[in-house]
């Protein structure tokens, strides 16, 4: 009984190794396969991204002085570096935004922007009072109609070589001309239409004068050349 029991542990223990033995091949190929799929779906990818940030680092700071630190390659440097970046990205674009505010702001000339829907995406103060724009004009309809003029967004967008997109109108006892020109995307796609007003009251008030000049000194001269032909005549 005794020597039976002594084979059956015997027994027992090599079917336990066996086992374990197994059981350690299938974790280390369930373990060497998590290697791979990490590899390639997360840490390649995180690879690549840092590879692409350093990319994009190192071409926004050519031509800049650049602190002489050792930096390891990782995605925290890199993504440091590319916050700083975009900051001053932003601060620029917020500079750039706050002059062209100001500019419009003490222009002259009036200033409408329109959207490829119609709609003001950027006006100022002196395009409000040259056409009279009331608060509840927010389109290229609503501000263009009541003028009557033989233009549309259509036309100066997609027929601008082949249309007029200069236009003169009388807003109560001014004159106004306003130049239609469209603008374009990043990608030359039509994105909308800019309108630029100007008020030529005095250029019309003495264009006006000028002909009243001309044709009263015409006037005369016919009168005077009656006057000498009739002398003659007498004579």
């Amino acid at each position: 009984m005794q020597n039976g029991q002594v084979v059956d542990l015997q027994q027992l223990q090599q079917k336990t190794l066996y086992v374990l033995g197994i059981a350690g091949i299938i974790f280390a190929i369930v373990g060497i396969l998590a290697a791979l799929v990490l590899s390639r779906y997360i840490v390649y990818p995180i690879n690549k991204l840092i590879e692409s940030a350093e990319t994009i680092a190192e071409e926004e700071n050519k031509g800049k002085k650049m602190p002489n630190k050792k930096r390891g390659k990782t995605l925290e440097n890199v993504l440091g570096v590319m916050t700083t970046e975009l900051k001053e990205k932003l601060s620029e674009v917020s500079t750039q935004k706050n002059q062209i505010e100001t500019i419009l702001l003490h222009m002259t000339d009036g200033i409408i922007a329109f959207n490829m829907k119609g709609d003001i995406i950027l006006i100022n103060p002196a395009a409000k009072k040259f056409l009279s724009i009331r608060p509840e004009d927010n389109t290229f309809e609503d501000i263009f109609k009541k003028f009557e003029l033989n233009i549309n967004m259509e036309k100066i967008i997609y027929l601008e070589n082949w249309t007029s997109t200069e236009q003169r109108i009388q807003v109560e006892d001014k004159y106004i001309k306003v130049f239609f020109a469209p603008f374009k995307n990043e990608t030359d796609r039509p994105d909308g239409v800019i309108a630029v007003i100007q008020d030529i009251t005095e250029h019309v008030k003495l264009d006006n004068m000028q002909k009243e000049f001309v044709a009263d000194v015409s006037h005369e001269l016919k009168h005077q050349l009656h006057l000498l032909w009739d002398m003659q005549t007498l004579c």
